[in-house]
C-alpha cells in the first residue's frame, strides 16, 4: 500500500457489514476528496472536519482506537497544549509520540488550532463511545 492510499479503518466495516470492499471504498472516495481540498476558502468548521477525517482515514486514529488507548485525558490535554502553546515548556502528553509531538507544534497558530478543534471533536466521539 502506497503512503497516499487510505486503509478502510476496521470500525467502517463494523458500521457496514453489509458492504463488500468495492462498496466502502466508493463511499470513502468523496471523504478522500474533501480531506485532499486546498484549506484557503473554507471555513473554520469544515478545516477541523477535514483535520478530523485525516486522522481517521489517512492515520487510522478510529473512534474505538481512541477509547482504547486515550483514558488519561491524552486527547484534551494535547488540545489544550496546542491552543496554548508555549514551546520552551512543552512535553507531548504522556504515551504520544515525540517525533510526531514535535511536527504538531511546528505548525502555524492556525493550524495548531485546527489540530486542537479536530482532538476536541475526537475527544467527545470518545466519551461517546459504547462498546
Amino acid at each position: 500500500m502506497s503512503d497516499g492510499e487510505f486503509q478502510i479503518p476496521e470500525e467502517l466495516r463494523a458500521w457496514f457489514p453489509q458492504w463488500d470492499e468495492a462498496e466502502i471504498k466508493s463511499r470513502i472516495t468523496p471523504l478522500e476528496e474533501f480531506i485532499k481540498q486546498k484549506p484557503e476558502n473554507m471555513t473554520g468548521i469544515e478545516k477541523i472536519a477535514q483535520e478530523r477525517l485525516e486522522q481517521k482515514i489517512k492515520h487510522n486514529h478510529t473512534i474505538k482506537n481512541d477509547f482504547e488507548n486515550y483514558k488519561k485525558d491524552e486527547l484534551r490535554q494535547a488540545a489544550r497544549k496546542l491552543i496554548h502553546f508555549h514551546r520552551a515548556s512543552f512535553e507531548p502528553p504522556e504515551g504520544w509520540d515525540p517525533a510526531q509531538w514535535d511536527i504538531m507544534i511546528q505548525k502555524s497558530n492556525e493550524e495548531r488550532l485546527i489540530i486542537a478543534g479536530a482532538l476536541i471533536a475526537a475527544e467527545i466521539d470518545r466519551l461517546n463511545f459504547k462498546e
